[in-house]
């Protein structure tokens, strides 16, 4: 949004310079990117935050300003083209009747026409034309450029017809039928469908309802009556015919993020004065169809509350002050109780909290004093998410992760390459791209992505991390993703499982499973108790391939940390030093090639050996004099007691206990 320092002194006294006035307008949200001179004037472009409509217009930034600087907002000279146009209504021409036709009124709510006869299309006035080049306006004509300077004056846009090209004495306001064409003004031929909003008379399309008219209807210089629209057009209409056409206004601009309509009426006034000023002529009717009625937003403020929140004690005079500058009507007072009634133009308030955050806004938040943090009083516990989540952070940086941070929403396409269900993801209804048609439903999907990228940039190795929202049709949960390239499933799964111990996580086990994304017999999920907390699994190479991704080995950690810290146990516990030393023996089993590391070592402990205190893997082994179905699994068992030395009698009887158990349970042997 582009406005001139000598535009907002039409409606607002202003003593500070251009510069101090940038600043002041940042602090209070209204954020300017830029400032520049033009001629005798400097001209703001200011960021404006789609949840601000009312900031589009130089009324809306001048309230601000206003509010800002306890100055009053001046609307002098609005008020008086108001009045003359009631006053002009009174003397209006008898003109022939004139209909307007609303077939959805979902779609177009009200819809106005002003009649305006007899007037001269010519070149606007100087000040006209400098305001509209300040801003980077190209002037057309009196009419024309009218128009644009009411709608940056008010935010509300309008559009002018010759009146003598409409066929019929109506307006209809209708959707388009399949295959209909029409000439925009840009002399583009643009085919319609019937999600498009029109404009028409009784035989063909005069514009794209709040966003482009046709060429046929515009007026030029041989024009001698008009019709002014002012109306409320549909933000989602708007924006899906924009969207579709790829055809973009100032008007759609702002429709699309809603107009104030209740002022609909006073900006039409508005316009009609400034024409009959500049281009002379007789003023007709102003018909309208449909109810530009606002509904009354009225919200309660606790002071008290208020005051706490803020940290500091706003007087009620001050309260009052600060809402009245931003024309918000103050209700019946109780004992530190205000009825606040929002304006329609604010449709970003809509709790106590938005009216807290205003106060804030405009008395300043460098008038707030700076507190130190709370300190957690003794008891809180550690283990809260952000405690855990930094430990996570720390133990895998250690390790040579990057954290990365990829986008929520992705394509269904990309899923799909992933080798992840979709009918259980969550679309959305209007996605900006096909690129983010779904919320991601896994980090996985990211994750690829950003290892393809960084591979094709020639980044090698690469080790990336995230901890992110995912979602699913039951619930939205915080999720942790691992992925490394080059490396074995046995390192990462070894370096989970030193997380979990850091985290003070026990009763984890890894049963393999199958999963369409990961290689057959190099995937595990990770159970908690039988409880599942995610997948641990080496790529497959066609999912890999899919992604552009040249390397042999990519494995991959998704955990669901929301179910994670539910186990996880921060308290520090001490044991003093064994005083008797343990025995290790090692331990070459012959089993079936089926049987996993994780059954095996269920298996040993469940023999029920009080004396076996650890359990390690040593290697693996496998060979044709072995046998094909058959792998040889080398363990190193420590054996210790608490109360006394261990002999080499009571150790070798109890590996001998556990090698026969292992043979009637698993079938092993001794190699």
């Amino acid at each position: 949004m582009k406005v001139t320092y000598n535009w907002l002194k039409d409606f607002v006294e202003i003593s500070l310079k251009p510069q101090a006035l940038a600043e002041r307008l940042t602090m209070a949200g209204l954020e300017v990117t830029a400032l520049e001179k033009f001629e005798d004037d400097y001209v703001f472009e200011i960021e404006v935050t789609p949840n601000r409509p009312d900031w589009l217009s130089v009324i809306g930034i001048a309230r601000e300003v206003a509010a800002i600087t306890g100055k009053k907002l001046k609307l002098l000279r609005a008020a008086r083209c108001a009045q003359r146009t009631k006053n002009l209504e009174r003397e209006a021409w008898s003109a022939q009747p004139f209909g307007i036709k609303i077939e959805d009124k979902q779609a177009c709510p009200f819809y106005s026409a002003r009649l305006i006869y007899n007037l001269k299309v010519k070149p606007s006035p100087s000040w006209l034309v400098k305001r509209l080049l300040a801003i980077g306006l190209r002037p057309i004509n009196n009419i024309v450029d009218i128009t644009n300077y009411v709608l940056f004056t008010t935010g509300q846009p309008l559009h002018v017809f010759d009146l003598d090209k409409l066929k019929g004495e109506e307006i209809i306001a209708r959707f388009a039928q399949n295959g209909e064409e029409i000439i925009t003004i840009d002399g583009i031929k643009r085919r319609l469908v019937p999600e498009i909003l029109l404009i028409a008379d009784k035989e063909k399309p005069l514009a794209i309802a709040g966003i482009m008219g046709s060429k046929e209807s515009e007026v030029n210089a041989a024009t001698r009556n008009i019709l002014l629209e002012s109306a409320y057009f549909s933000p989602i209409v708007t924006r899906r015919a924009s969207r579709f056409l790829n055809l973009f206004s100032d008007s759609s601009y702002r429709f699309e993020r809603s107009v104030d309509k209740s002022r609909i009426k006073d900006t039409s006034n508005f316009a009609l004065s400034l024409i009959l000023e500049n281009a002379g002529g007789e003023s007709g009717r102003l018909y309208q169809a449909g109810s530009h009625k606002v509904s009354k937003k009225i919200i309660i403020l606790d002071l008290d509350k208020n005051n706490k929140l803020i940290g500091k004690d706003l007087s009620i005079a001050k309260i009052k002050s600060i809402f009245r500058a931003l024309e918000f009507k103050i209700g019946r007072q109780k004992k530190n109780i205000l009825s606040i009634e929002v304006p329609g133009l604010r449709q970003d308030i809509k709790s106590e909290a938005d009216l807290t955050e205003e106060l804030c806004r405009i008395y300043g938040y460098e008038n707030i004093p700076l507190t130190l943090p709370a300190i957690n009083p003794p008891g809180i516990r550690e283990d809260e998410v952000l405690v855990i989540q930094q430990k996570i952070r720390e133990l895998l940086a250690a390790w040579g992760f990057n954290e990365i941070i990829t986008y929520s929403l992705l394509s269904m396409n990309a899923l799909r390459k992933a080798r992840q269900e979709t009918q259980d993801a969550i679309k959305l209804e209007n996605p900006l791209s096909a690129e983010q048609e779904i919320l991601r439903p896994n980090l996985l999907t990211g994750l690829l992505t950003a290892l393809s990228r960084n591979l094709e940039l020639g980044n090698s190795p690469c080790a990336f991390f995230e901890m992110g929202d995912v979602f699913n049709q039951d619930n939205e949960f915080k999720a942790l993703g691992l992925i490394k390239e080059s490396c074995g499933l046995l390192e990462l799964k070894g370096k989970l499982e030193f997380l979990f111990q850091s985290l003070g996580i026990n009763n984890y086990s890894f049963p393999e499973t199958l999963n369409p994304a990961f290689a057959k017999g190099q995937c595990a999920s990770i159970l908690l108790k039988r409880e599942s907390l995610g997948l641990l699994g080496k790529l497959k190479q066609e999912v890999l391939a899919d992604f552009k991704i040249d390397r042999p080995e990519v494995v991959v950690i998704e955990l669901n940390l929301d179910k994670l810290k539910e186990a996880v146990n921060l308290s520090k516990t001490y044991s003093p030093i064994p005083k008797y030393p343990s025995v290790v023996r090692d331990l070459s089993l012959i089993i079936d090639e089926a049987a996993s590391y994780q059954k095996i070592v269920e298996a040993i402990n469940s023999c029920g050996l009080k004396n076996l205190e650890a359990i390690r893997f040593k290697d693996i082994y496998r060979s044709q004099a072995i046998g094909k179905e058959k792998k040889s699994l080398s363990l190193s068992l420590e054996f210790r007691l608490p109360s006394t030395t261990l002999t080499d009698r009571e150790v070798n009887a109890s590996l001998q206990s556990l090698i026969q158990f292992l043979s009637q349970e698993l079938g092993a042997s001794i190699r």
